[in-house]
């Protein structure tokens, strides 16, 4: 029998009990470098911008699978976009399931929040992951790279 999942907007305990699975994907991030995140995401949720939201998928029995993280913005080519910043599979238990089940909540909020465009930004994903978002349209768009700003050693003086 296939296993079914719910997919909803963490809030409470859940989102806090999310915290292994963005160490997964997010690796050295602290609980409370995760507490500060969430509690930046619903600020700005509750103060009317852009939408920020946690989604989280649940199996049956109530246990966390995986989640999302997303944001809109405004992109010059997209205009209203959807920017997945983690895509987590608990990896243990039917990931494809969970993926395929996470990837329509993702298409289901874009298309609620009227946007034009996903783009999915994976820290580490498996190859069959990739995989898996590339046979449901997603291909490489656009290359993004991260600079720290608090890491001193890439600051550069002229001279």
């Amino acid at each position: 029998m296939q296993e079914t999942f719910s997919v909803s907007p963490l809030r409470g305990d859940p989102i806090l009990q999310a915290y292994p699975l963005i160490r997964e994907a997010a690796g050295a991030i602290s609980i409370e470098e995760w507490r500060a995140y969430i509690k930046l995401m619903l600020a700005a949720k509750s103060t009317g911008g852009d939408a920020h939201d946690v989604v989280g998928i649940c199996s049956s029995n109530n246990y966390l699978r995986g989640l999302f993280t997303y944001h809109v913005v405004p992109d010059v080519r997209h205009q209203r976009t959807l920017v997945v910043e983690y895509f987590v599979v608990e990896s243990v238990f039917s990931p494809r399931e969970i993926a395929t089940a996470l990837m329509d909540g993702v298409d289901a909020v874009a298309r609620a929040e009227g946007c034009n465009a996903i783009h999915a930004n994976l820290p580490s994903a498996a190859n069959w992951l990739v995989k898996m978002l590339h046979e449901r349209g997603y291909g490489s768009g656009t290359w993004q790279l991260c600079k720290h700003l608090t890491d001193d050693s890439t600051t550069r003086t002229a001279g």
